[in-house]
């Protein structure tokens, strides 16, 4: 949408960047014809541009093409008529304004702002709606049934409004579709007025998700035409409180725990208890919780809160996104004694006390819920790593004795070569292993023993004296590269490969390790497992050639500019598709090979234009990307409802 001034534009520039990242938009996989080449010469078309009864003088119409773009362009005479020069066999829209795939659905003429309008293979009729995704593109002796082109334009319109709460009560105040997808930002006063800039006319809500404890709020906003339409925000509602306070051995934790909030598998909110065990969350609508206590978040998980879906009174709730794969375990190895284990990823926990996790329900009184905590305080292993050479760093770990897998991992204090591994089962055996880490990995040494944790500490005392062992082989088909031993949570190592592929990764101490391999023009290989019981030599694959995905996201023919969103793979590979360039065409290289199904969820600020207030549909389809080769999934279609 473009406004009055650079600093209108500039405004809407950042609110059209914002909305590329929050919002549920979600779609679905389908094909269309492809339009006909041009193989016949051009057609002349003929039309008007009026508005208010009045023509419109010197406004842009043109043709454009879902897959050439504009094919000609030109403006109205004084008395708002035109011609179009069209190619004869060519599927696309008539337009009036700026061209179906712009940004910005609104253009200033003479001072005035008008809503573009988009003829298709129907006739127009009283105007020429915005919501052009609903008719389907034609040929020029097909655009508007064949008849004349009439563009009747509408005005765009504003919304202004007060707001109970304001200033520093406010984290963010938005229009929004009734899809939940964000227009603009607004902007409040310090008596918490608001007005939007121009929109295209069509049903809205104003959301305001504030600071404090109260709930999300939002009410519907129908704007029309030229009009100026007042909304008024009640007075939020306070949300509801998890609270509770975290014991150990009959007594408030004092050191601080990690507390994550989880709602049907997301993660919503994570907090840290206090000195005096007592941690919240609050502004909680009703709902069931899962309040997890000692496992540290995954950054990876943090949501903007400007994305939070706020119920619209008036409305149903947008369709549930199916949930993200889970992440399979990866990879698998046969272990000492025989048989075979998965290596699970390794999460970081409290060293101080094992993750339990408690359910809480929110009651439609949204009061405060008290969901208490016992905590099991962690099993420990201590004691003196010594024998390394002074100055010499050295890193003691804790192993799995059936999967051998390293689990913890700590480094020892430089002078007393005193250690501890925390967040170990109580009564469990471990296998502990003490590695110096000097400068040449070739001389680094070790040391193993055994010990049962107990909640006061077992006594492991560890002489690093034993030469540590390496792993060596060739990079098949390389000449060069690296490869990667272990888990950067707990141990690992990476050395470079020779120009023969050739490597030699020291530092290690016995176990069962995930290796990785990274070469010039591949992508990263799949993890392997290696049970690593002495020195071995190990000749590795490179990982695949990079795939390419090739899409056109379009809304029934019309391109839409920019597209934020994923599409995963069983094992949990991921594929942003995050284009830099406009008109809807997706080109995202180095891939993973592998078939892949569109998340909904991720799909945030999809159509960053301001045609209307859409209502979309939840998304389906998959592809398959091939090793080295490039995949053109073709349209991916955005299914519309214009309610």
């Amino acid at each position: 949408m473009s406004g009055s001034g650079g600093g209108f534009r500039s405004r809407r520039l950042f609110d059209l960047v914002a909305m590329l990242v929050i919002g549920l938009v979600v779609v679905g996989a389908a094909l269309i014809p492809a339009i006909t080449a041009n193989v016949g010469g051009t057609d002349t078309v003929r039309g008007d541009v009026t508005a208010s009864g009045g023509p419109v003088a010197f406004i842009p119409v043109g043709f454009w093409s879902p897959q050439g773009g504009v094919l000609f362009h030109a403006t109205t005479d004084s008395n708002g008529r035109f011609t179009l020069d069209i190619p004869a066999n060519v599927d696309g829209y008539a337009y009036a304004g700026t061209p179906p795939d712009s940004f910005v659905s609104i253009t200033e003429v003479d001072g005035r702002q008008l809503v573009r309008g988009v003829i298709g293979s129907k006739p127009s009729g009283t105007l020429s709606s915005p919501l052009y995704q609903s008719s389907a593109t034609a040929t020029s002796k097909t655009l508007a049934g064949g008849a004349d082109l009439h563009f009747r334009l509408e005005e765009p319109g504003r919304v202004i409004g007060a707001s109970p709460l304001h200033g520093s009560a406010i984290k963010v105040a938005q229009l929004r579709r009734l899809d939940g997808s964000v227009v603009q930002t607004l902007h409040l006063d310090s008596s918490g007025r608001f007005a939007s800039e121009p929109v295209v006319p069509g049903s809205y809500a104003v959301a305001v998700i504030a600071k404090s404890t109260y709930l999300p709020e939002a009410v519907q906003a129908a704007v029309r035409p030229g009009s100026t339409t007042s909304v008024a925000l009640p007075q939020p509602q306070r949300g509801g409180t998890i609270r509770g306070v975290l014991i150990a051995n009959g007594r408030p934790v004092t050191t601080g725990v990690p507390v994550i909030l989880d709602q049907s598998g997301r993660q919503i909110a994570t907090t840290t208890s206090g000195s005096t065990g007592v941690y919240t969350f609050d502004a909680l609508p009703t709902g069931t919780y899962q309040v997890t206590f000692g496992r540290y978040p995954d950054s990876a998980e943090t949501r903007s809160v400007t994305a939070q879906p706020i119920p619209v009174p008036g409305r149903t709730t947008s369709p549930t996104p199916s949930p993200s794969p889970d992440t399979v375990p990866s990879p698998t190895t046969t272990v000492a004694g025989g048989g075979t284990v998965a290596l699970q990823p390794v999460e970081r926990t409290s060293d101080s006390y094992l993750p339990t996790t408690s359910q809480a329900y929110v009651p439609d009184t949204l009061g405060t819920v008290e969901v208490d905590a016992a905590l099991q305080p962690a099993g420990r292993i201590t004691g003196v790593a010594g024998g390394a050479a002074a100055g010499v760093p050295v890193q003691v770990v804790a192993e799995d004795m059936g999967t051998r897998q390293i689990l913890r991992s700590s480094a020892a204090d430089p002078g007393s070569g005193h250690y501890s591994l925390g967040g170990l089962t109580p009564g469990t055996e471990y296998r502990v292993y003490a590695i110096s880490r000097p400068p040449n990995p070739a001389d680094a040494t070790f040391a193993e023993g055994r010990g049962v944790a107990t909640q006061a500490g077992t006594e492991v005392p560890l002489v690093v004296d034993a030469p540590a062992l390496t792993l060596t082989g060739r990079i098949t088909g390389s000449r060069g590269g690296s490869v990667t031993v272990g888990d950067s949570v707990a141990l690992v190592r990476t050395a470079t490969a020779d120009s023969t592929g050739g490597f030699t990764v020291g530092g290690l101490v016995p176990g069962a390790y995930p290796v990785t391999v990274s070469t010039t023009g591949r992508l990263t290989s799949a993890p392997v497992a290696l049970d690593i019981t002495s020195s071995a030599n190990q000749d590795l694959d490179p990982g695949p050639k990079p795939a390419t995905y090739r899409g056109w996201f379009i809304s029934a023919g019309a391109g839409i500019p920019r597209v934020i969103g994923a599409a995963s793979t069983s094992d949990a590979s991921v594929m942003t598709i995050e284009p830099p360039g406009r008109s809807g065409h997706v080109t995202v290289a180095g891939l993973r090979p592998g078939a892949y199904t569109y998340t909904a969820e991720s799909f945030l600020g999809l159509a960053p234009s301001s045609d209307g207030p859409w209502w979309f549909a939840p998304p389906s389809g998959s592809f398959t990307l091939r090793d080295g080769a490039t995949t053109d999934v073709g349209p991916v279609v955005l299914h519309l409802k214009t309610k």
